[in-house]
C-alpha cells in the first residue's frame, strides 16, 4: 500500500486541483454538494497531520514519513491554486517540523555516541600492546 501512495497521490491530488480551481474554498456559491468535498479534505488533513504529529508507538517511521508526504503533497497542490489555504494548516504543519527536527537530533545523537564508542576502542586498540 506505500508503494501505491504515490501514484494515489498524484491522482487525488490532480482531482482537488481540479475541484478546489473550480470552487474554491473562500468563494460564497460554492454548491451544496462540494461543501462536504472541502470539509473531508480538511478533516483528513488534520487528521493526518495531527496523527503524525502524537508520536504514536504503532506508528513507524516509514509510515510516518509516507502521511507526511502524502499529506504535504494535499496542501501544496491546494495552495496553489489558492495561496491563503495552506494558513489553516500552519500550526499543524509547524508541529510536523518540530517532530522531524526532534527525531533527526535524535537520530543525530545516537549516530554521535556510536562514533565516539569506536573511536574509543581504535584508541585502546592503539594504545595496548
Amino acid at each position: 500500500m506505500l508503494q501505491q501512495l504515490p501514484d494515489i497521490g498524484k491522482s487525488l491530488c490532480a482531482l482537488l486541483k481540479m475541484v478546489f480551481d473550480a470552487f474554491p474554498v473562500e468563494s460564497t456559491n460554492i454548491p451544496q454538494e462540494i461543501r462536504p468535498i472541502h470539509a473531508k479534505v480538511e478533516d483528513l488533513i488534520q487528521k493526518h497531520l495531527a496523527t503524525v504529529t502524537n508520536i504514536q508507538p504503532s506508528l513507524d517511521t516509514s509510515t510516518a514519513n509516507a502521511m507526511i508526504g502524502f499529506t504535504w503533497s494535499i496542501v501544496k497542490t491546494l495552495t496553489e491554486g489558492q495561496k491563503r489555504y495552506i494558513d489553516w494548516f500552519l500550526p499543524a504543519l509547524v508541529r510536523v517540523i518540530q517532530r522531524l527536527m526532534k527525531e533527526m537530533l535524535t537520530a543525530s545523537n545516537a549516530l554521535s555516541k556510536q562514533v565516539s564508542i569506536i573511536e574509543n576502542k581504535n584508541f585502546r586498540h592503539f594504545i595496548s600492546p
